[in-house]
């Protein structure tokens, strides 16, 4: 696999680094999760926030990793609530 155009990538190399955004177990279980929330999950690698892993640090790096995919405008937006298109995958 070609990865960001730095040559061949071994996918179950990185495979630890890579996240997975489910939008239906989200909005089943996690309603109320802004989108912004959602990012944070991958501190801890979890489908649920887990607050005492959020930091100001954290929390400005998610909103710096929503602006790379150009998601920032919906930071604040419930991710259930967003279309499969707007989703960040």
């Amino acid at each position: 696999m070609q990865l960001f155009g730095a040559g061949r990538v071994r996918v179950p190399l990185i495979r630890h680094r890579i996240g997975v955004v489910d939008l239906a177990v989200t909005a089943r279980f996690f309603p109320t999760l802004r989108t912004v929330d959602v990012v944070l999950t991958g501190v801890t690698g979890t489908s649920s926030l887990l607050e005492e892993h959020v930091t100001d640090e954290r929390t400005a790096k998610a909103h710096d990793l929503l602006a790379l995919v150009q998601m920032d405008q919906h930071a604040e937006r419930l991710f259930s609530g967003l279309s499969q298109a707007s989703a960040p995958a």
